[in-house]
């Protein structure tokens, strides 16, 4: 039997606006169930080029967001975007050394994660 732990993501956004998210983490500890765990799909990175993220890392960012079957968030600190959004990754003002953590919402979205996970620790092939 799988068990589930479900909490509110409050998340603000450029336009000011208060949208909350719904999300579940699965918390059972038996393995080979199917389900994804959300330690599955989340990913920490870490800023490593000299600029930091600024507009063309954005764009590279969101564009492979945008591949994604559902949502894909970026997470700096207690601030949570939108990957998607160029404008919404340059509120998080991430400059060299910042942690960032990836998250999706489907599992089928993993690719999407180590594709963005690739490009951060490439320094966003700059």
């Amino acid at each position: 039997m799988n068990t589930y732990q479900s909490f509110l993501v409050l998340s603000t956004h450029t336009d000011w606006s208060i949208d909350f998210y719904l999300r579940c983490d699965n918390i059972n500890e038996d393995a080979g169930t199917g389900v994804a765990s959300s330690s599955d799909l989340t990913r920490k990175v870490t800023i490593v080029n000299a600029l930091g993220l600024h507009a063309r890392p954005a764009a590279k960012i969101a564009q492979i967001a945008r591949n994604a079957a559902a949502s894909v968030w970026v997470i700096r600190g207690p601030e949570q975007v939108d990957a998607s959004s160029i404008m919404e990754l340059l509120t998080l003002a991430c400059e060299k050394g910042t942690t960032l953590t990836f998250t999706a919402a489907d599992p089928a979205d993993r690719h999407i994660l180590e594709a963005l996970v690739q490009l951060v620790e490439s320094g966003f092939e700059e």
